[in-house]
């Protein structure tokens, strides 16, 4: 079975994914377990103090080279300390030191990599290529690939903040996202690809960098997923068109067509044979993400109009029944998976948990009271304590964009 052909995803393996999701309970699950106020409260203390000893060793940073090294050192070592002890995700449970070094050193090459490529990108952006790039790191871990960094997964992870958020853009017309979607399509299928900008060489250089593996005298699995990829994006317009409304299967498909490809070509650059496994686990993981994302946004994608399974009915009684959903098709998905490193995706499966539930606090609008302060009970610190965190953790730093990447390139120099 070819499992990149276009034709084999879409009937062979996501009607199982749909049925799935549509047979999983919409009850509240067992699968998450309370954490106690003395455990919270243990780890908001934990966390202000960390905060603050990173806050005054940034603070710290050398106005002059002279002392930079010895700073970048005290850095890390803060870090791994860290890494080595928190209480939160308890990534040093799952995974051995030297896996752990492992991991940071690959993340450092990420960012230099952007420094170098794609230095007028902001932080937000990076920090939205890195967590591809992060996802990818999880997959090598579940399946224990020891291989170096992958310059083919840096490309595709770089796609996200020049093509994913051009898609996206509301300030572009439906003309200019169809000439850049055909840029695109015709270097994908080695034609002449017309570039206007300079956004458009940098879109074809990452794009590049993604074929990277191919090889001349065969068909490229990741041209192929490169392309349902762009025809996943395409169908995903829909959804923001206010002129056409989408039923709950052309949204459900979507969703599971959309993620799934995301993350498949994650797995793609794992050094370790595709199985039928595989595909189902992945192409579901992808869907999870999505959904994941869509259940953070409902507030925007409601007052934009853009129709997901979270904007279909945003009556609390519905969203909590998605949710819900989305708890148990996440947790089917990984107890069934078959993997040497169960631990690791252990690890996987509560970071998931965790994210669906910051997703709840960021929509509680959407929710009932009840549920969210159920949702809060299996949380590690309080929703009180979350909303202070900033997304950036340099931002209450008060340090200037300029010096803050000075910052960045010195630690990952």
């Amino acid at each position: 079975m070819d499992f990149f052909h276009e034709n084999t995803i879409i009937k062979s393996f996501l009607p199982v994914l749909r049925e799935r999701w549509l047979s999983a309970a919409e009850a509240f699950p067992s699968c998450l377990t309370q954490v106690s106020r003395e455990a919270k409260e243990k780890n908001e203390a934990y966390v202000k103090e960390i905060s603050a000893q990173f806050h005054q060793q940034i603070t710290k940073y050398p106005r002059f080279p002279l002392g930079r090294r010895r700073w970048k050192k005290k850095t890390f070592r803060l870090l791994y300390q860290v890494l080595s002890e928190e209480t939160i995700l308890e990534l040093h449970r799952y995974l051995p030191h030297e896996r752990v070094e492992n991991l940071i050193s690959e993340i450092k090459e990420f960012i230099k990599r952007v420094r170098t490529d794609a230095p007028a990108l902001s932080f937000e952006d990076m920090g939205q290529a890195v967590r591809n790039y992060t996802v990818y790191l999880m997959f090598k871990e579940i399946h224990q690939d020891t291989s170096d960094f992958s310059r083919a997964c840096y490309g595709y992870s770089m796609l996200y903040p020049f093509t994913d958020n051009y898609i996206d853009n509301t300030a572009c017309t439906k003309e200019e996202k169809a000439r850049y979607n055909s840029l695109i399509r015709d270097y994908l299928k080695g034609e002449a690809a017309a570039s206007t900008s300079e956004h458009d060489d940098k879109t074809l250089y990452f794009l590049s960098a993604a074929k990277e593996s191919c090889k001349e005298e065969a068909p490229c699995p990741v041209t192929e997923l490169l392309l349902m990829m762009l025809d996943a994006q395409e169908k995903s317009l829909e959804q923001q068109s206010k002129d056409n409304s989408l039923d709950y299967e052309k949204r459900l498909f979507i969703s599971l067509y959309k993620g799934g490809i995301s993350v498949l070509i994650d797995r793609f650059f794992v050094k370790e044979r595709i199985t039928e496994e595989d595909m189902i686990f992945y192409l579901g993981f992808g869907f999870f993400l999505q959904l994941a994302d869509d259940l953070q946004d409902i507030r925007e994608d409601s007052e934009k109009g853009h129709q997901t399974l979270f904007t279909i009915n945003t009556h609390p009684a519905e969203e909590e029944k998605t949710v819900n959903k989305l708890l148990f098709f996440v947790t089917d998905l990984c107890n069934s998976f078959p993997t040497d490193n169960k631990s690791f995706l252990e690890f996987v499966l509560m970071n998931c948990y965790q994210l669906i539930l910051m997703g709840v606090q960021g929509s509680r609008e959407y929710f009932s009271k009840e549920y969210v302060t159920h949702m809060e009970q299996c949380f590690p610190v309080t929703f009180s304590f979350l909303e202070t965190m900033p997304e950036n953790p340099f931002q209450n730093s008060n340090i200037e964009e300029g010096r803050f990447f000075r910052i960045m390139d010195t630690l990952v120099l």
